[in-house]
């Protein structure tokens, strides 16, 4: 009885953080090379369902790298049920130039 229990809990878990990732979804990205450091960064924002964005940043060595998390955290945040009828797609900026901060 114990272990059926133990696996319902981690069903839980799982639905719960599912849920989680399906209530934000990406609205905007920015990918560019950093001057100073050579380093290419990704800043995407991910929007919930009450209108708060939270931003992401991260580091990369090569802008193939960037593009591939910048698709990693998109495919985290597909909408999944109800939310594929109302999603809009987002908008990717790549910046080849310059990176201004």
């Amino acid at each position: 009885m114990s272990a059926y229990l133990n696996r319902i809990s981690r069903l839980m878990i799982q639905i719960q953080e599912a849920q989680r990732l399906d209530n934000k979804s990406l609205v905007g990205a920015i990918v560019g090379q950093n001057v100073e450091t050579g380093k290419w960064e990704v800043r995407a924002s991910l929007k919930d369902e009450t209108g708060r964005i939270e931003q992401l940043t991260s580091e990369h060595d090569t802008r193939e790298d960037a593009v591939r998390e910048l698709e990693s955290i998109d495919a985290a945040h597909a909408p999944s049920g109800k939310k594929v009828k109302t999603s809009e797609p987002f908008v990717c900026v790549i910046d080849d130039l310059t990176w201004c901060l």
